[in-house]
């Protein structure tokens, strides 16, 4: 046989061909079916995405046991001896003193308080071992609360 004549077999067929192309529109036209659903797809998750990154927080806390917060300039104490600080003037208006709410809150407050100074003291326990810090405040600070909470 010619090698030049070509032959009826092998990728390069007449028949095949017709086989591939129909096997192509047909993989095309699905593609194209699926492009518009993806691209809804992701539009909606970046929309998704751009909604939740600019929506202002649920609520603003009610205190900070810290200050220098800048809207939160109202000091008060817990029964206790806790400071914590608030946002409005109108605090024990709201809360008024020996109400069932401001205990809670007020629970709250000591709860926080004791949970960011135990974080500090853990840190300055970690530094105090390594030799960079001589003394412990904040651990000063929550053993002396500690000792009065009692």
């Amino acid at each position: 046989m010619n090698p030049a004549a070509g032959s009826d077999v092998g990728p390069a067929t007449g028949g095949e061909r017709m086989g591939n192309n129909n096997n192509r529109r047909n993989n095309g036209y699905l593609i194209v079916l699926h492009v518009p659903v993806l691209g809804i797809i992701v539009f909606f998750s970046v929309y998704l995405l751009l909604l939740q990154t600019f929506q202002p927080p649920p609520h603003d806390p009610i205190f900070f046991v810290s200050p220098g917060h800048h809207p939160y300039q109202f000091k008060f104490t817990t029964q206790k001896g806790t400071d914590f600080y608030v946002k409005t003037g109108r605090f024990e208006q709201a809360y008024p003193p020996d109400s069932p709410q401001r205990m809670k809150l007020e629970a709250q407050v000591e709860t926080q308080y004791v949970s960011t100074y135990a974080d500090f003291c853990k840190i300055e326990v970690l530094r105090f071992r390594e030799g960079h810090f001589s003394k412990m405040p904040h651990c000063d600070l929550l053993k002396r609360y500690m000792a009065v909470a009692r």
